[in-house]
């Protein structure tokens, strides 16, 4: 349950992060992610992850047997919901560090609008 994409099938709330519109999107992300990771380590934390999400999520299967190996997603608006705040749509900027596998993920808004005050509140407060 350390995982996201394993919460992102198996834990409900973890999709209350998300309009229910984007849901279909964001399952299709994290199993393109996932795949990659197992792709590249086949021997790999990604292989149980898998496994385990093949017996438990019907969604996850059918995704699976897709095979898709990218799905564009990291560079667009983005829409969160927020318990307080309620949706906000951030742009979002993917850095990358291949050697350590891993990515940093900087949201912004657009100056002035709303969602850069509800970014900017939840800076000074965090959740």
């Amino acid at each position: 349950s350390r995982y996201l994409v394993y919460r992102w099938f198996t834990d409900p709330a973890q999709r209350d992060l998300y309009p229910v519109e984007d849901h279909a999107l964001r399952g299709r992300v994290c199993t393109v992610d996932i795949r990659a990771a197992h792709t590249a380590d086949p021997q790999g934390r990604a292989g149980d992850i898998v496994a385990a999400l093949l017996e438990v999520s019907p969604e996850f299967a059918e995704l699976w047997r897709l095979h898709e190996v990218d799905v564009t997603h990291h560079n667009d608006l983005k829409r969160y919901r927020h318990a307080e705040l309620g949706e906000m749509e951030l742009y979002c900027q993917r850095l990358v560090d291949p050697d350590q596998a891993q990515e940093l993920l900087v949201f912004s808004a657009v100056p002035g609008s709303p969602d850069y005050e509800k970014l900017q509140l939840l800076a000074a407060v965090g959740d």
